[in-house]
């Protein structure tokens, strides 16, 4: 269990509520129509996903973080809570100004936002870029990123570095990038290590040796 800071544990309940909110609105509108607004939900990674990365970065102390997709900050906060502890840092980029700056907003409220560098950009021009090493790297972007950002990242990645894919499994009309990823990933020798967690909505844990 999470040992939550009283500001992040407020952050946290807020995003939770807020998603409440969200999935009964989406719920209730034509699946074409909530698709259409999809920029306005916080298609979250979920609790048990969002445990799975805190954990994660405990137990990689000193490391640096890369954080494909900010979007409005829900997987970011699990990040930095953790990173907070173990001296870590978090690069997080995402092509979304307004998203990013609700992000900023929300972390800096929980306490946290000091061990983020928040980039805003395209993604793939914004990688082409990156001035350092990572030793954990979360893909949470749309889908049809996954295969390129995978390729970008390649050089910056540290022997053991951890690769995490979100939305393996849900939704399912992402098939076909996802398939196009896990084709692409199970053909690297760099990633000898790759597990499919059915947590969330599906995550892929890649290791880089």
């Amino acid at each position: 269990m999470i040992r939550w800071s009283t500001a992040a544990k407020n952050v946290l309940e807020d995003y939770l509520a807020r998603e409440k909110q969200e999935s009964e609105l989406m719920k209730s509108l034509p699946v074409s129509e909530g698709m259409q607004m999809r920029d306005q939900w916080l298609l979250q990674v979920g609790e048990d996903v969002g445990a799975f990365l805190h954990t994660l970065v405990l137990s990689k102390p000193n490391a640096t973080i890369l954080e494909l997709g900010t979007s409005y900050g829900y997987s970011t906060l699990f990040l930095a809570h953790a990173a907070k502890q173990s001296n870590s840092k978090i690069i997080s980029i995402e092509l979304n100004a307004n998203k990013q700056q609700y992000a900023q907003q929300e972390l800096a409220k929980a306490e946290v936002a000091e061990v983020v560098d928040f980039r805003c950009g395209d993604v793939l021009e914004t990688l082409a870029n990156l001035d350092m090493q990572v030793d954990i790297v979360l893909i949470d972007i749309w889908k049809e990123l996954y295969q390129p950002c995978l390729a970008s990242v390649l050089p910056y990645l540290n022997k053991a570095a951890v690769v995490i894919a979100d939305n393996m499994v849900f939704p399912p009309h992402h098939k076909d990038d996802v398939d196009r990823y896990r084709h692409y990933l199970y053909d690297l020798p760099q990633l000898k290590s790759s597990t499919l967690l059915e947590i969330g909505s599906g995550i892929e844990v890649s290791v880089f040796n």
